[in-house]
């Protein structure tokens, strides 16, 4: 007898084959009931196998290198969602780690640290194997190479497991690099869809192996988040009110690769009376934040897949609230936290649904 886990990672896999049948992959459905759930090393060299990238084979350019550390402002999916252009410092995962290659300009490579993410890869003959990567392997990589990291996603269509850890790092990057998404857009809407199409099948589709669906939509929103979050970092670091305007514009980045007249558009933008009304109402929506989370950067889709994964079994919305809300000792990280899960649990009780009971303690 499976159990619901079982069950749920049987229909992943089913959902993965379909991914992999549209890339023309047709011995996938073999290699994926072959392939192993340990981390072990791939052999490297096989004829017929896939060769894989290890750490330290793919360089990036160390000359201008240099440490930075972002400001995290840690959010609280329960309370609020916050709006428009001006919502917090970029958060780009676990890793995070900012990568920029390219010799056309003297783009400034920020690295924290270098984190390898241990993910399963699949070749053009189909074969399965694991290996370990990190973001910069994935933008070091200009050109396909006949390999695709196999990206799951949970039954909400949220990515999971090391993989997405991966994605939202190379993700954070990329957008912050603003060559996909210039600064010139005021907002994620407002980018072409022709301009996020190529994005999606240069960028997402060359290294994952997602669909033009839910995959597609999961990704697009994490990506908008990312380009709003990396908009007001960019504005904050550069733009210095005691400054006259004249000055602000001349002193634009383009260390970091943004044209001057983009920089002009961007700062007339955020000038804006209605920027600036959004922008400090965002500002008192995480004053305001009186239960935040635990996680840091993980998501609470990739905490739940390893619990599960852990534990064998699946974890509900009311017992995630919980998890996501308490410190190392067990306690909850604060009064409010521990009054919310109180009201949630008792919601449960006398709601049809978790969801039922979410809308009426959080309003949503």
């Amino acid at each position: 007898m499976t159990t619901p886990y079982e069950n749920m990672r049987l229909k992943r896999m089913e959902e993965n084959k379909k991914k992999l049948e549209a890339l023309n992959l047709h011995t996938l459905s073999q290699s994926l009931n072959k392939s192993s759930e340990s981390s072990s090393k791939p052999s490297l060299s096989v004829k017929g196998r896939l060769k894989f990238v290890q750490p330290g084979e793919l360089e990036v350019n160390k000359k201008h290198l240099q440490y930075e550390d972002d400001d995290v402002v840690k959010g609280d999916e329960t309370e609020y969602d916050v709006a428009g252009d001006e919502a917090e410092d970029v958060v780009v995962g676990d890793e995070a780690e900012d990568v920029v290659v390219g010799d056309e300009t003297k783009d400034v490579v920020k690295v924290a640290k270098s984190v390898y993410w241990d993910v399963k890869v699949i070749n053009e003959v189909g074969n399965v194997s694991n290996t370990r990567l990190c973001v910069k392997d994935l933008v070091a990589k200009s050109e396909p190479d006949g390999t695709w990291i196999i990206l799951d996603f949970d039954k909400d269509h949220c990515a999971i497991g090391q993989a997405s850890g991966l994605l939202a790092g190379y993700l954070g990057v990329i957008i912050r690099m603003f060559k996909d998404f210039p600064i010139i857009f005021e907002s994620w809407k407002d980018i072409p869809a022709d301009t996020k199409t190529k994005f999606y099948e240069s960028k997402i589709k060359c290294h994952f192996i997602v669909d033009d669906g839910h995959d597609k939509e999961f990704i697009f929103s994490s990506a908008s988040k990312k380009l709003r979050d990396a908009r007001s970092h960019l504005f904050r670091q550069y733009y210095r009110w005691d400054l006259t305007l004249e000055e602000n514009l001349q002193n634009f980045p383009k260390h970091i690769g943004i044209l001057e007249n983009d920089w002009a558009v961007f700062v007339h933008y955020r000038r804006k009376e209605k920027t600036q009304k959004l922008a400090q109402k965002n500002a008192e929506n995480r004053a305001n934040l009186k239960a935040p989370h635990t996680l840091g950067s993980k998501s609470l889709a990739r905490k739940k897949h390893e619990l599960e994964l852990r534990d064998g079994r699946t974890y509900s919305r009311g017992e995630m609230y919980a998890i996501s809300h308490k410190k190392f000792d067990g306690s909850f990280v604060n009064e409010d936290a521990y009054n919310n899960n109180e009201k949630l649990q008792a919601a449960i009780k006398d709601s049809v649904s978790e969801n039922e009971a979410f809308q009426k303690v959080f309003g949503k």
